[in-house]
């Protein structure tokens, strides 16, 4: 199949994005700001209503320290899924899977799919492995934009909570005893959330929209961002994760130690 011929500027959608770039580059601040401002902003209208300053700081607390159980739970399933994703494994079926692929359309529907089928296993999972896809793909197929080929593995793990198990909300949801649980009156099972028919007609025309989206948003030659000869993760296959080496114990380095005369 014969690549569709790309105006020198761009698609309209990609001439139509960059009108947005200025306000998410300079305008749009961190979301981190976001969550300050808001935190000031419910701290000033709790002492408008008649709140105490330290009453405040004790809820504060008692709320920011209620996450630190889901917080090493996040931190650690991104550490595990990471390592999986980097493993001897995964690195030579996602070369082989980039083989497979000979054309532009190919490689991003194919990167589409995959980061939507690696979102339903877990989302950070998504988040690491599908950019590695991307730096694969890239590095044998001319003409990939290679910004909008991370942007689009980024919305793959985004809408891929809709319709994952491993997403927070389903499965805390599913337990009787959480806050998620207390909020609504009652819990639910991932039968009628996640996998709800309704939820599953959204996701899958979401899923359609996006893919066009990326197929469609191509910018002019002189836009174009590839990877070319830049070294990347794709390059380097580790081997094994084995240690081969001998442990070395701090006896065995006070032994080797000679003393200084």
């Amino acid at each position: 199949m014969s690549e569709a011929k790309v105006p020198e500027k761009g698609t309209f959608l990609w001439k139509f994005s960059k009108k947005f770039n200025f306000a998410a580059e300079k305008i749009i601040p961190d979301s981190f700001v976001f969550c300050v401002i808001l935190m000031i902003l419910v701290f000033v209208l709790s002492l408008i209503i008649g709140k105490g300053p330290i009453e405040l700081l004790n809820a504060w607390w008692n709320g920011l320290s209620s996450q630190f159980t889901l917080a090493f739970q996040m931190g650690l399933m991104v550490i595990v899924t990471a390592t999986c994703a980097r493993s001897p494994q995964a690195a030579k079926f996602l070369g082989w899977l980039a083989n497979k692929i000979s054309s532009r359309t190919g490689a991003l529907i194919v990167l589409m799919i995959f980061g939507y089928v690696s979102s339903m296993i877990n989302w950070a999972f998504c988040t690491v492995v599908t950019p590695i896809l991307a730096m694969h793909l890239a590095k044998r197929i001319k003409g990939l934009h290679f910004p909008m080929m991370v942007a689009g593995g980024y919305s793959c793990m985004i809408l891929g909570q809709c319709l994952g198990p491993s997403a927070t909300l389903y499965s805390t949801l599913a337990l009787e005893d959480s806050n998620y649980a207390q909020i609504v009156g009652q819990s639910y099972s991932v039968a009628e959330t996640c996998y709800n028919p309704t939820n599953i007609v959204i996701f899958t025309v979401l899923a359609i929209l996006f893919v066009l989206l990326v197929l469609f948003t191509r910018p002019g030659k002189d836009e174009l961002v590839e990877l070319g000869d830049i070294a990347t993760q794709a390059d380097e296959v580790p081997n094994s994760f084995a240690i081969t080496e001998k442990a070395v114990t701090a006896a065995d380095k006070m032994n080797t130690c000679k003393p200084v005369m």
